[in-house]
């Protein structure tokens, strides 16, 4: 079996920067039509991002997932 392109640049994810992988592959299977249910979700991260912690996800599609860090909102208040 061979690995994607952006599996390469990764590594497993850090202490500390642990998700909720079953959690999150529940949402994708509920947000995006088409994964199948016996699916798998993968999630590592990527090796370049040390203070900004972005995810890399293959379940079928792959993607990146870089959530808000904590103590930030993101929605902009005036």
């Amino acid at each position: 079996m061979s690995e994607s392109p952006g599996i390469i640049n990764t590594v497993p994810v850090r202490a500390g920067s642990e998700i909720d992988v079953l959690a999150l592959e529940s949402l994708l299977h509920d947000q995006i039509a088409g994964l199948q249910e016996n699916q798998k979700l993968i999630v590592r991260q990527f090796a370049t991002e040390s203070s900004n912690l972005t995810y890399f996800l293959k379940m079928g599609v792959e993607g990146c997932l870089a959530p808000t860090p904590a103590g930030h909102s993101s929605s902009k208040s005036s």
